[in-house]
């Protein structure tokens, strides 16, 4: 039976092949840029009779992701990642923010925007889930399509539409390292705040009981819960082809193991996701109040201070980036010429710290 998300839309196209693409990068920012070259092609294929699909499975190195529209500073401890080389990324889907280690398995359905059912969706992570699990868990879907096994959220979810095509990717725990991932998320901002960004949604969270799944047996879990997923077929009961697409894609072999994707196209992407402009750049703007004996508010826009309430440091300030490497030069120079009380400037100096090169 449709779901009521696929009965608003026109009746979908009936599905081509399904295609399991595993990536043997561990580089978040390339995963991301091919996850987006793929969610361009879907955008062309979604255009023909019989669109193909596909489900992109890849893992990390350590980072924390951000979703489109969030503040890096309140949602991770910046300074702290940094100092522990795990990376900080902003995807290109909304939603809140996770960590992600080799222990995480991340899991990619891009489809026809015609067939971005989310409840489906979900249900078939649930039943992933479920099966890794083994018996005696009670694994549910939450209100935001996340996972929760027992009460625990085991896999978050975030999702994008545009053009004839989406994606809906799931973050699934396997043996990710917990106490790491929740110093990871202490945010580097811990005064007031004022913001329209997006905030997570904090749940306690917990790994897969089973830990020891191999990625050889994720997959054929993978695909054999796909193929049982109905969903995932014309509603008239003719069902998409499941099969396995490229497994070890990386950037010396994306271009002849993903047809219709660039390799210069996804390095480009990754090099832009990379960079300072685009994790902390967009940042929606927000205002940021120290109190005293600073007692000052800060307006930060496109990741730049946009003004302060101190007229003294207006001139020096405005216009700078929002980050420890060039503001906090600008202390030492306001302690040698006397500008601020050493107090205010001890305040200025742990607070610009925080914010992490």
């Amino acid at each position: 039976m449709p779901t009521l998300a696929a009965a608003t839309r026109t009746s979908p196209k009936l599905l081509g092949e399904l295609k399991i693409i595993q990536s043997a990068s561990r580089d978040i920012f390339w995963n991301l840029a091919l996850e987006d070259a793929l969610f361009r092609r879907q955008k062309e294929q979604s255009k023909l009779s019989k669109p193909d699909c596909c489900l992109l499975i890849y893992r990390n190195k350590p980072c924390v992701v951000i979703g489109s529209f969030q503040n890096p500073w309140l949602e991770c401890g910046v300074r702290d990642a940094e100092q522990q080389a795990v990376s900080v990324a902003r995807r290109f889907s909304g939603g809140g923010t996770v960590y992600h280690d080799l222990g995480n398995w991340n899991l990619s359905l891009i489809t026809p925007s015609a067939w971005y059912k989310r409840e489906a969706n979900a249900e078939f992570m649930r039943r992933l889930c479920e099966r890794l699990a083994g018996p005696g868990n009670q694994v549910t879907v939450g209100q935001r399509f996340d996972i929760f096994n027992n009460s625990y959220k085991v896999a978050g979810s975030a999702a994008k539409l545009a053009q004839g095509a989406a994606y809906h990717h799931f973050c699934l725990l396997m043996s990710t390292d917990l106490t790491r991932l929740s110093a990871c998320l202490r945010p580097s901002i811990r005064e007031q705040v004022v913001t329209n960004a997006t905030s997570s949604i904090r749940s306690p969270v917990a790994n897969i009981v089973n830990p020891s799944v191999s990625s050889k047996l994720l997959l054929a879990a993978v695909t054999d819960e796909l193929a049982h997923a109905s969903d995932f077929g014309h509603p008239a009961g003719a069902a998409a082809t499941i099969s396995v697409g490229a497994l070890d894609v990386c950037p010396e072999n994306v271009a002849s193991s993903v047809p219709g994707v660039s390799a210069l196209s996804v390095q480009e992407s990754a090099d832009r996701l990379r960079s300072w402009d685009w994790v902390f750049g967009r940042t929606p703007k927000f205002q940021c109040q120290l109190p005293s004996p600073c007692s000052m508010t800060l307006t930060i826009d496109k990741g730049h201070i946009a003004d302060l309430s101190d007229c003294r440091l207006r001139s020096f300030l405005v216009g700078q980036p929002f980050r420890a490497s060039v503001l906090l030069p600008y202390v030492d120079c306001f302690r040698q010429t006397g500008l601020l009380d050493g107090a205010v400037l001890d305040q200025l100096e742990r607070f610009f710290a925080r914010l992490g090169h």
